[in-house]
């Protein structure tokens, strides 16, 4: 997207003026998200509870929902109605009992049967081409304070009289704030503080100050861990000193995680702390990987993470809050207090309690036995509800890592009062204005770093039709802003260490500018058994260089799924036998992602890669019964591929193969290329994650209609990297013909 500097004329007047519509900003999204949202109370049919370990903290509610066949819901509209993995719902159980039953109310005295569930798993099932019939889903019920899971285990304790488990949809995340005047109350509040003048400065028509940039310097020396060049060195003292603001940009695999990462392990060695703030759970997934590949047994880290993230986002490293108040706490148990020792071993006392009364349950539950659940978990809620004190004052972790969401609804005070040295925003030019200015009003001491990608996905609010130019501006990526900021310390990471060189040389060329280098030599790189084209170099008049990439042109019909998406069965076909090629060739899954520009493709290969390899399967059971083993280990293998989706779901993540989808042709509509192509960071954003190669498929007589789609397909050509999807193009790529290449001859 093409930032250009605020006008004067869109500055704000005052500061009120900027508070209230950074409030505006997300009472529109609320709306929207409301308005999307799956309003109707849904019958769940065929339920089942779904077993779990009798120690386990939540149960699995499996069901099936129903929908009437003139509402013509889309597929892949599911994900704004609510019925998303992680989606929270309210769930409802009703059930048969004798009139004046004692039973009929809720157990324990409460008031609803409404229990807060989180959706875990969703599968559509459609028989009118792109609408949902019904939807096969597992709802998930974890432990809190707020919910009673025993109420739901008593419910299918006694199952025959359950009359019926109603859903409904709830928005995951609410307003931050009460009400206007609190986020203009809140956001003066940070304007008084260090960060006044630099936002100030930035947002407010007039605004004039001396104050100079600030140029405190690392007052320690930096260890570095596999440093690769000056830039990134320079990078890594600017995070860990004390100065207020830094900014710094760069592509894919130019080394913003290894600086992060970096700079926190030498500050926390040195005392400091630490919040990196992510816009998805991904990235902190991400992130956290590299962290503890580093630094495996690494403990100051606390993961924050709410109930629903926990169920779709586990804690692979044992550092969520929850393992720090049933393990980590109990370790420093000599250090503490008497009180504060008490309040620990009640925690321990009572968890016990409560999970022996589970483990324990009788075969037929008694009102006594109800009861006595009831009386274990309130006094284990009571008792949790003080340990986040604890874990900041004897715990002391230095790095808490979490989400934008998490902070703005969910951190508790405990987390935010000592305060924090340092805030990283990890991909800061997906974190809105708004949001940034939000989360440092709860951390208005704390020096902030900014680091992101311009070509990577911008803050999706920036789409909304409805936003005015004020609305606009706070919901701009904080980079684009505080980049341009004459207080900012500003750096710009252009040396690629991660990617093939003709790839990095591909991606400069087309979407950086010329300005990035590749700090990898071709002779790094193994294409198994992979050919790629040589290419000769014209300025050194000798060496031929290997461009390992390729675009395979498919031009055919394909199917337009809804007015802005489209799909293509054929093409993903296509890219069924090019995974097959790619894995004959020895490349194993894990290292090969599947990226489609339209989410409406994503589905459409899953159905259509299971149907090949089905298919294919059954043609070599027949033909040669029990001499493919090979082949039947390799579409076993591959039935469980599950690295398709769009290039945001893929967020932190690179691949050493990438295969991406256009599905377009001559039938697709001049909107969905208007509206989408546009977009030319989702194309660099598939394409800068291949670390060795990538293939694209599509129509290019119809891309080429886009500017952006026309640069590229002009590129590869010149390198004669275009080539037909026939047989003939993947036996010379590949060096290789499949078992029974005459299975394919239907499909060529």
């Amino acid at each position: 997207m093409n930032f250009k500097p605020i006008e004067e004329a869109k500055k704000f007047y005052t500061a009120q003026m900027l508070s209230k519509f950074i409030y505006n900003v997300h009472e529109k999204q609320l709306s929207k998200e409301l308005r999307l949202l799956d309003d109707k109370t849904r019958c769940l049919t065929n339920f089942e509870l779904v077993k779990t370990p009798l120690n386990n903290t939540f149960i699995h509610i499996k069901g099936c929902i129903e929908f009437n066949a003139n509402e013509r819901i889309p597929i892949r509209s599911l994900d704004s109605l609510g019925y998303k993995t992680g989606g929270i719902c309210d769930i409802k159980i009703t059930y048969f009992f004798k009139q004046h039953d004692v039973h009929t109310t809720r157990l324990f005295g409460k008031t609803s049967n409404i229990l807060t569930g989180y959706i875990t798993f969703i599968e559509p099932i459609s028989t009118r081409s792109d609408y949902c019939d019904r939807l096969n889903l597992i709802a998930t019920i974890p432990f809190s304070n707020d919910n009673d899971i025993n109420h739901a285990v008593y419910c299918f304790s006694n199952t025959p009289q359950i009359k019926c488990i109603l859903l409904k949809c709830k928005l995951q995340y609410n307003i931050p704030f009460n009400s206007r005047d609190k986020a203009v109350e809140q956001l003066n509040k940070l304007y008084e503080t260090k960060h006044g003048t630099p936002l100030l400065y930035e947002f407010m028509k007039g605004f004039y100050t001396d104050v100079e940039l600030d140029e405190n310097n690392n007052s320690f020396a930096i260890h570095h861990y596999g440093i690769r060049d000056i830039q990134q060195s320079q990078l890594i003292s600017a995070i860990c000193s004390d100065t207020l603001l830094v900014t710094a940009t760069g592509a894919a695999g130019t080394g913003k995680t290894h600086c992060i990462i970096t700079a926190v392990l030498n500050g926390i060695h040195h005392g400091k702390t630490f919040l990196i703030v992510c816009p998805n759970n991904k990235s902190c997934d991400s992130l956290l990987d590299t962290l503890f590949k580093w630094e495996p047994y690494l403990l100051p880290v606390l993961l924050l993470r709410s109930d629903s993230d926990l169920v779709t986002h586990p804690d692979k490293y044992d550092r969520s809050e929850r393992y720090y108040f049933e393990e980590l706490l109990y370790n420093f148990i000599d250090t503490m207090d008497d009180t504060d020792k008490e309040i620990v071993l009640k925690y321990k006392e009572y968890k016990s309690s409560y999970d022996t009364l589970r483990e324990r349950a009788p075969t037929t539950y008694t009102r006594e036995y109800l009861y006595n659940l009831d009386f274990s978990l309130r006094q284990l809620s009571i008792v949790e509800s003080m340990l986040p004190g604890l874990v900041m004052r004897y715990c002391r972790p230095k790095l808490l890592v979490t989400t934008t969401n998490y902070i703005l609804n969910d951190i508790k005070q405990e987390y935010t009062t000592p305060g924090i040295d340092t805030i990283i925003f990890e991909d800061a030019s997906q974190i809105t204005t708004s949001i940034a200015l939000l989360i440092l009003s709860k951390f208005p001491n704390s020096n902030v770093r900014y680091l992101g990608d311009w070509n990577q996905l911008p803050p999706p609010e920036l789409y909304d039709p409805t936003l005015n130019d004020y609305e606009k501006t706070v919901s701009m990526p904080i980079l684009k802003w505080m980049n341009n900021n004459k207080f900012t310390h500003k750096f710009e990471l252009e040396n690629n260490h991660r990617s093939h060189p003709q790839i990095v040389n591909f991606l400069s060329t087309l979407f950086y500018n010329n300005s990035l280098d590749a700090m990898t030599l071709e002779n790094d790189y193994n294409f198994e058994n992979i050919i790629f084209k040589n290419v000769y170099d014209s300025q050194t008049e000798q060496t031929s260089k290997i461009h390992p990439y390729y675009f395979f042109n498919i031009p055919h019909m394909s199917n337009q799924s809804t007015r802005t998406s489209s799909h293509d069965v054929k093409e993903a076909t296509s890219i069924a036998i090019l995974l097959l090629y790619l894995k004959t060739a020895g490349i194993e899954k894990n290292r090969i992602a599947i990226m489609c520009l339209h989410d409406a493709q994503v589905r459409t290969i899953q159905s259509e890669l299971d149907n090949f390899l089905t298919n294919y399967a059954s043609h070599l059971f027949i033909e040669v019964h029990a001499n493919t083993i090979q082949e039947d280990l390799i579409i076993q293998d591959l039935r469980n591929f599950s690295s398709i989706g769009t290039p945001d779901s893929f967020q932190g993540q690179d691949f050493d193969y990438v295969i991406i989808s256009t599905s377009t042709s001559k039938e697709t509509s001049s909107e969905i290329l208007k509206e989408f192509y546009e977009l030319k960071i989702r194309i660099c954003n598939s394409i800068s994650k291949a670390k060795l190669g990538f293939f694209i498929l599509g129509d290019c007589d119809t891309l080429k209609v886009n500017p952006y789609w026309m640069n590229i397909i002009s590129y590869m050509k010149s390198k004669d990297t275009i080539r037909p999807f026939q047989m003939s193009s993947l036996r010379e790529i590949f060096h290789r013909r499949l078992r029974f290449d005459d299975y394919f001859n239907y499909f060529f």
